[in-house]
């Protein structure tokens, strides 16, 4: 086996890092994004408008920001602290970080490799979900080295967009060979970032059996977010070989997929 030497990783958060209590019922207008629908109790609770109509107001407020609720809520009258609080309240109780992501990310960032997070959440978002994880304080994380949400790409942006990844390497200056994206869905933190030139991907299973399988394209399938911080060490060799047993597996090869919850906010 080739010595890796990826040096930088992006990587996903939700399904990834956090998990979203997946019996919650998704309301209409709001789905899965509950950063929309905190901050329309925050404003239904206030007198401000009905739930209804404070949906239509949070949509029209929210354009400037590209759906960044954390700066939506200030426009609308909500104190931005009381509005951290009332998310960071609800993440408590039905927001899960993932034990092996928690310490994937302070492996790998003690270990010197230079980290990032993408997302289809709000940079703000993200931050919430991480200070959730134990990974960031309100204004910034200590473990990653920049945060990309969508709003910093503009509105209707998602990472299903092959701009993303491919802005991300320029703005960063990041070499695709020497990048690798660590995430649970297998189109946008696969096969996209692989179309921008990122030659290596991680695809997290955590109901898969075997530790990891090698795919194509660089891809590879593993059940253990700690597993990556042996594959990618930059001057080892990774201590788990390809095994007879784990199959060479094609990208698109019909793994059980887990539902993949993306929260813009």
């Amino acid at each position: 086996m080739k010595t890796s030497t990826t040096k930088h990783l992006l990587i996903d958060i939700d399904g990834t890092i956090t998990q979203t209590d997946s019996t919650l019922e998704q309301e209409p207008g709001i789905g899965s994004d509950y950063f929309r629908g905190i901050l329309r109790n925050l404003l239904a609770k206030k007198g401000k408008a009905a739930s209804r109509e404070a949906l239509d107001q949070i949509r029209e407020k929210e354009k400037p920001f590209n759906g960044c609720m954390f700066k939506t809520a200030p426009e609308m009258g909500i104190d931005a602290d009381a509005y951290w609080q009332a998310v960071t309240q609800w993440q408590e109780k039905h927001l899960t970080p993932y034990p092996d992501a928690v310490e994937m990310v302070r492996t790998l960032h003690a270990k010197g490799f230079q980290l990032y997070v993408v997302s289809n959440n709000s940079c703000q978002g993200i931050l919430a979900k991480l200070h959730r994880a134990g990974l960031a304080q309100k204004e910034n994380t200590p473990y990653f080295k920049r945060i990309f949400g969508m709003d910093v790409f503009g509105r209707g942006f998602d990472k299903g967009n092959p701009v993303v990844p491919a802005s991300i390497l320029k703005m960063e200056n990041l070499p695709p060979e020497d990048t690798a994206t660590v995430g649970d869905d297998l189109e946008q933190d696969g096969r996209i970032p692989a179309g921008a030139g990122i030659k290596k991907a991680f695809i997290i299973r955590r109901n898969q059996t075997t530790p990891f399988i090698p795919g194509e394209n660089g891809i590879t399938f593993i059940n253990d977010l700690r597993l990556i911080c042996n594959l990618c060490r930059s001057k080892k060799r990774a201590v788990f070989p390809r095994l007879a047993s784990s199959p060479v597996i094609p990208a698109n090869a019909g793994i059980q997929k887990r539902p993949v919850i993306h929260l813009p906010s």
